[in-house]
């Protein structure tokens, strides 16, 4: 449960970090590797753009259309078995509209429908359903950006009522996955962070805090993450991430 719990908040912090460029820097900081209580992500390219996240015996397969990532498919390794796959669509502005993620061994499926809208927030729903078929509405929300891009807050209601609120604070250095072209796209991830989030509150619809995490980051001299201290609610065993470029 411990492995488990550490993999999933690796990942919130990889998504949490990160903003593209337009992938032709050639001497942009990449990270290479990243390590956590004997858990390594190793991280490979194709120039600026993501190919390939493996992690113990699972790796996940990045696909671009032009500067766009257009699918991520998870497999073991070594196998042609695929754990899960997400699909993106994108409307004419290179904005996602649409995301589809399909969980193989469960046989099920759902899809984030996305509307950019005029205040510059993002309206979503959410579908349950199939592999070949999401159509029953479970959520709706709105995702609000501050003035350099972040995400600051996101709202998901159930029906009329809200179910939660998720708020998000941010230092002002590079995010990990600053240069990685395409993820500032992948709204679901919350991506497009060009910083690093130092405090993450999850509220339920009465405001009563339910979970959350506090970060301290050392940088290097470029100003990109070399480690970083977490410490979630109510726990007294901290964990610390030790990046490579």
């Amino acid at each position: 449960m411990k492995r488990k719990f550490l993999l999933l908040l690796l990942s919130s912090l990889f998504l949490l970090s990160c903003n593209s460029d337009d992938g032709t820097n050639s001497n942009a900081v990449l990270v290479k590797r990243t390590e956590a209580n004997g858990i390594t992500f190793q991280y490979k390219y194709n120039g600026n753009k993501l190919s390939k996240i493996i992690v113990d015996d699972v790796e996940e397969v990045f696909t671009y259309s032009g500067d766009l990532i257009v699918n991520i498919k998870k497999y073991y390794t070594g196998t042609n078995l695929v754990i899960s796959e997400s699909q993106y669509t994108y409307d004419s502005n290179h904005k996602m509209i649409q995301e589809i993620l399909l969980y193989y061994q469960d046989n099920l499926g759902s899809k984030m429908v996305y509307t950019h809208n005029v205040n510059g927030s993002v309206s979503f729903q959410t579908y349950d359903g199939s592999l070949t078929s999401q159509t029953n509405l479970t959520q709706s929300g709105f995702t609000y950006l501050n003035n350099e891009g972040n995400v600051s807050k996101v709202e998901i209601f159930n029906g009329a009522n809200l179910y939660s609120t998720t708020e998000y604070v941010y230092d002002d250095k590079n995010g990990i996955l600053k240069n990685v072209t395409g993820y500032d796209k992948l709204l679901s991830n919350f991506h497009g962070n060009k910083n690093n989030v130092i405090s993450r509150r999850v509220y339920d619809g009465n405001n009563t805090l339910v979970n959350g995490f506090d970060n301290v980051f050392t940088y290097n001299s470029n100003d990109f993450p070399s480690s970083v201290i977490t410490t979630t609610t109510g726990s007294t065993s901290p964990t610390i991430v030790n990046y490579f470029y």
